[in-house]
């Protein structure tokens, strides 16, 4: 767990004393889960019927055995449950799948197909990173503060950094240079929109953490488009990384209403008329990834921090396959920064598929899986209004 130097805090002034104070008071206000040695608290209930139901999917029980048993515990059994669900499991699994890989070059080690762990953080199976901790600390603010709150937001990022919470092992042990500086400037001056404006600092650590901002505001696409990209100037203001969040955001949106996927990864997907016109025109480049990503082969794909390379991977990924898993597996043996091309992949995936599409035997490697449960049932309060109704969404088979 990382503190404070003595020569950070002589640093800080009067104002940012208050700031440390304030937010060491927060940790006993965090509702579930707190902290790293509190996220199994509070979970009883959500284990004990977890435990059956993914028991009962490894069994090889059909989605209709799945659900009557849903039903039967007074568990949502929703289409769209399966597919909020998917959304946050797929981004944790993608980031878990992809740790093993993680600053590697491409096919320079033996391709992962399973949660193996490893990595440059000597992670355990299952386990996952940064990508995953920033998802939690955003779907906890959604819903705590029943709002897009960014200063409670950034708030939550800085505990992440400073204390470990939402992290899977209790540190901040993976972090990029873009967020820690955005932290740093909120430390320093508490500016909430703290992310670079600068063009050269367009990674991809908003976009891998987007998916419960799409969730929460799925009712709108107009409003998943605002949201995810007012998410992601706490800690990256350029233009192409807002962009490619407002735009995965609604792809998110997408995927889960049920739109074919060559709909969603041949074309600008624009789910309302003039949705991307005039002032909410996006980046040029988000708009050339959105058209050509799935015409380029593997080796034209790039697997860098770079925003633009990984958004183009994952829509890559996600067309090139006709299942959660291989997509997966796809997307983080491309390498490189391989955790977040799995994670962004993950989101939309698993977005398209739901969680009944996805390996039960992986989800229950996953590190701390039921929380993801619990926060997609938490979001699917707010992200679905009485308009939209469980009959307007799909499976998707093709």
């Amino acid at each position: 767990m990382k503190k404070l130097s003595r020569d950070e805090r002589e640093r800080l002034t009067v104002a940012n004393l208050d700031l440390m104070h304030d937010l060491r008071l927060f940790r006993d206000d965090l509702d579930f889960p707190p902290l790293h040695d509190r996220m199994d608290e509070g979970s009883r209930r959500i284990m004990y019927w977890l435990t059956g139901y993914i028991t009962l999917r490894i069994s090889r029980a059909d989605q209709g055995k799945c659900k009557a048993y849903l039903d039967t515990i007074g568990q949502n059994s929703s289409l769209l449950a399966s597919k909020f669900r998917g959304a946050l499991l797929g981004l944790a699994l993608g980031d878990a799948l992809g740790t093993t890989l993680e600053f590697s070059a491409r096919d320079s080690k033996p391709k992962v197909t399973e949660l193996s762990g490893g990595g440059p953080f000597s992670l355990k199976p299952g386990q996952w990173t940064d990508d995953t901790s920033m998802a939690l600390c955003l779907a906890h603010s959604l819903v705590r503060c029943e709002s897009s709150n960014v200063a409670n937001q950034i708030k939550l990022y800085w505990y992440w950094w400073r204390e470990g919470a939402f992290s899977v092992n209790g540190e901040c042990f993976d972090i990029g240079n873009t967020v820690m500086s955005a932290l740093y400037k909120y430390e320093t001056d508490k500016t909430v929109y703290a992310g670079s404006t600068s063009p050269d600092t367009a990674g991809n650590g908003s976009l891998m953490r987007v998916a419960p901002a799409a969730l929460f505001a799925f009712s709108s696409p107009k409003e998943v488009a605002r949201i995810c990209g007012e998410s992601s100037r706490t800690t990256h203001g350029a233009v192409e990384a807002v962009d490619a969040c407002r735009y995965f955001g609604v792809l998110i949106h997408g995927a889960i209403r049920g739109v074919p996927k060559h709909k969603l990864t041949t074309e600008l997907y624009t789910p309302t008329k003039g949705m991307w016109d005039g002032r909410a025109a996006l980046a040029p480049k988000v708009v050339e990834a959105a058209l050509n990503a799935h015409k380029k082969t593997r080796d034209q794909i790039k697997s860098s921090g770079y925003v633009i390379d990984t958004l183009e991977a994952a829509i890559w990924a996600f067309h090139h396959t006709d299942n959660f898993e291989d997509g997966a597996i796809l997307a983080v043996n491309l390498a490189g920064d391989a955790d977040t091309v799995g994670a962004v992949y993950g989101q939309l995936a698993g977005a398209y598929y739901g969680e009944m599409q996805i390996n039960p035997e992986w989800i229950r490697s996953l590190a701390k899986f039921h929380i993801f449960y619990l926060y997609a049932d938490k979001l699917l309060r707010f992200g679905v209004c009485d308009m939209l109704g469980d009959s307007k969404v799909e499976w998707n088979n093709d």
